[in-house]
């Protein structure tokens, strides 16, 4: 049997297409009604909302992120509005394109069939085995630009075109995520020097290329701000809160070792699904050694091999760099390593033939999916029961809130972000959209307000537009605002409220 696939023609490419397209809805569809995977994914939606609505995100609603990775939020709410499940399957959709980028650029350096295994093996990855990467995140955002940018670093296209489409990609991974910033300077660093060019000073000229497309897309965006008069709230965020928030929590040191603590939490997997822990570890493994067979052996050597190290390096550099460790940011890196994986496998088992390949692929997504049966079961007595599909907390506040909320009605939230968005509705104040901000004095408030905010002053500003509820967590009542960071509402903000009832534990206070 031939050891390859089909050769690269446009049936063949959307046959993977689609087949890494239904891996990627049967990996995610369990998390398609849950109502919270990750705060930070219903902020986004939050604000996705507004955009669709025409609200430049900071203005309405405030996060700390680039402003555009919020445009794919607000295209999906703009095609079927109030369908977290849409969302959820544009972001299936969104894995499925990485994965066909991971799949033509690993084609460049090992047969087809390991490439299209490096390519499911990525879907899998931020999928099941990352933190976070059931919900659509900036990171899934993020990746399709950024891999677009390393497939064409070695396309058979006009030299300048292809740098300046490099870098409109580049930068608009940068304004999805921020830290990639560093991908884009270590590309115009390099990019001179790589073997495509007859000279170095035909390098220069097409490195100016690669910055002349990421500046066209930051000027852009600056323009459209400052046309509306917020320019400068774009520059405090981008600028002025990027910085102290990068500056406000680890060093690089620190911050490498909890990512990589990360890994070994593997997601949190619990023992009910052991053989994920199992494949989260070889994927990790199996990435990193053959990442370092792409360096030293000579018959993977290739620009674009060479761009994939590049791509890696200054990426995992750029997210222990950020001052945090979150392990959603491990997204970033996966295609990555999922490139690796294919790159050891190809080494370790080079006469592997496409039907094994094809068989284990099945077998891999088959597993997992039926790993799942419990979230389908939850599905099913959720729909019997309440007579929804969707199901969490957020959920059985919105139906109990739309008993009894008049047109009109405001909501102060400190924990259940989606909310505002299931009721129609936006914060009080744009940087109370993620709660978790107005506890965030020295990274944020003072950076976005001036030195004399704290969160007492923003909470006291919030209560004074008279909410019509607000709904807080049990145990977060407080007498003060603690100091350590932790989210207590101040007792006495509260007088001129009454508890009108408690919700899937939490307490909705109701304005006399």
């Amino acid at each position: 049997m031939n050891t390859h696939l089909r050769g690269p023609d446009t049936r063949s490419s959307g046959a993977v297409f689609l087949l890494l397209l239904l891996i990627a809805i049967a990996l995610r569809l369990p998390w398609f009604f849950q109502d919270v995977i990750d705060w930070d994914e219903s902020g986004f939606i939050l604000i996705g909302d507004a955009l669709a609505n025409g609200h430049l995100p900071y203005t309405l609603v405030w996060d700390n992120k680039p402003p555009l990775g919020f445009a794919f939020f607000a295209a999906m709410i703009s095609v079927l509005p109030d369908s977290l499940a849409f969302i959820r399957l544009g972001g299936a959709i969104l894995v499925a394109l990485s994965a066909f980028l991971v799949f033509r650029i690993s084609g460049r350096m090992v047969a087809r069939q390991y490439a299209l295994l490096s390519s499911t093996v990525f879907v899998v990855s931020v999928s099941s085995l990352i933190s976070s990467g059931q919900a659509v995140m900036m990171e899934h955002v993020a990746l399709a630009p950024m891999l677009g940018a390393l497939a064409l670093v070695d396309a058979k296209a006009d030299v300048e075109k292809r740098a300046f489409a490099i870098g409109v990609l580049l930068g608009i991974a940068t304004m999805v995520r921020t830290n990639l910033a560093y991908v884009l300077l270590s590309v115009l660093l390099l990019w001179p020097f790589a073997s495509s060019h007859r000279s170095l000073r035909e390098g220069v000229r097409s490195a100016v290329y690669v910055a002349s497309g990421s500046m066209l897309v930051f000027g852009a965006i600056f323009a459209v701000y400052a046309l509306g008069g917020h320019g400068k709230l774009l520059v405090d965020t981008a600028i002025r809160v990027a910085l102290a928030y990068s500056d406000s929590n680890m060093g690089r040191l620190e911050a490498g070792r909890q990512m990589l603590r990360n890994i070994l939490y593997l997601g949190g997997h619990g023992s009910a699904v052991e053989p994920l822990r199992f494949l989260a570890m070889f994927f990790w493994v199996a990435g990193l050694a053959g990442l370092a067979l792409l360096g030293v052996m000579r018959r993977h050597r290739s620009l674009t091999s060479t761009f994939v190290l590049v791509f890696v390096f200054s990426t995992a550099f750029s997210i222990v760099s950020s001052g945090h460790a979150w392990g959603h940011y491990l997204i970033q890196v996966a295609p990555f390593f999922a490139i690796g994986a294919g790159i050891l496998l190809s080494t370790v088992l080079p006469r592997m033939e496409t039907r094994p390949v094809v068989i284990l692929i099945f077998v891999l997504v088959v597993g997992i999916t039926v790993s799942r049966g419990g979230f389908y079961k939850t599905l099913l007595e959720t729909r019997a029961r309440d007579g929804e599909i969707y199901q969490g907390v957020n959920f059985e506040l919105a139906r109990y809130l739309r008993t009894v909320s008049r047109p009109g009605d405001s909501l102060f939230l400190t924990d259940e972000i989606l909310l505002y968005w299931l009721m129609d509705t936006y914060p009080l104040v744009p940087v109370a959209a993620f709660p978790a901000n107005l506890w965030m004095e020295q990274a944020i408030l003072k950076p976005l307000y001036g030195p004399g905010m704290t969160t007492y002053e923003i909470l006291q500003e919030i209560v004074s537009r008279k909410p019509t509820r607000i709904i807080l967590m049990q145990g977060r009542v407080g007498s003060t605002v603690a100091r350590d960071g932790s989210r207590f509402f101040p007792q006495e903000l509260l007088k001129g409220y009454y508890l009108e009832s408690i919700v899937a534990g939490r307490l909705i206070y109701r304005r006399t």
